[in-house]
Parts: structure tokens; C-alpha cells; sequence
């Protein structure tokens, strides 16, 4: 066990009526780092920081009808969030 650092993991299940998407972004304070982005339907994933916070941008693989689930596997050392 690690006491310097938290792992986090964030499930988002995400609901758009009777719409598609096929590309879903996440905003992030500063000082997460991304280990891991997962989902069934996933092309890839960015990381584009900017001076407030970090966007990752999730790419999918064919258009999402209704619904995704998406699950981000992120790290932060205590003592240095932003």
C-alpha cells in the first residue's frame, strides 16, 4: 500500500437520450495523472493540460447510441493537488 498517493477510479456512465457520440471529454484538475482509460467501445484516449486543468478526450470506436460507460484509472500524490 502506497500512503504517498490515492488511485482513484471513476466510472462514468453516461446517458444521451436517443442521440450518438462517438467521443466523450473529461476535465481534470491539475496534478491527476491518467494511468488508464477503459471501456468495451474505446479507440484511445489524450491528455491536453491548459493552465487550470487537464482535458482527456476519449475516442470511441463506433458511435454510442443512448449510453457509455467509461472508466478512468487515475493517480494523485498527496500533498500535491492542485
Amino acid at each position: 500500500m502506497r500512503e504517498d498517493a490515492l488511485r482513484l477510479t471513476w466510472v462514468a456512465e453516461l446517458n444521451f437520450g436517443r442521440g450518438t457520440r462517438d467521443q466523450f471529454e473529461f476535465s481534470l484538475p491539475l496534478g491527476y495523472s491518467i494511468e488508464k482509460v477503459v471501456s468495451e467501445n474505446l479507440r484511445g484516449w489524450t491528455v491536453k493540460p491548459d493552465a487550470a486543468s487537464q482535458l482527456v478526450e476519449a475516442t470511441l470506436l463506433k458511435p454510442a447510441t443512448g449510453s457509455e460507460k467509461i472508466t478512468l484509472v487515475l493517480d494523485v500524490q498527496l500533498g500535491k493537488q492542485a
